[in-house]
């Protein structure tokens, strides 16, 4: 909301976000593979840092 008032444009085009990558001409399919891999992504980075501070402790 505060990005629309001060610029007087929008952050995304439509809400919810994969509406707006639908509108940018994505097909379906391709937004949610790619929401898909970038969750497989925070999964192995938060193991990660879990594992880290685990290792860590002993």
């Amino acid at each position: 909301v505060g990005s629309f008032k001060l610029t007087g444009k929008r952050v995304f085009r439509m809400a919810p976000l994969q509406h707006h990558f639908e509108l940018k001409g994505w097909s379906e399919v391709l937004v949610v593979v790619r929401f898909w891999i970038i969750q497989g992504i925070c999964v192995i980075v938060g193991l990660g840092l879990f594992y880290a501070g685990w290792a860590a402790e002993k």
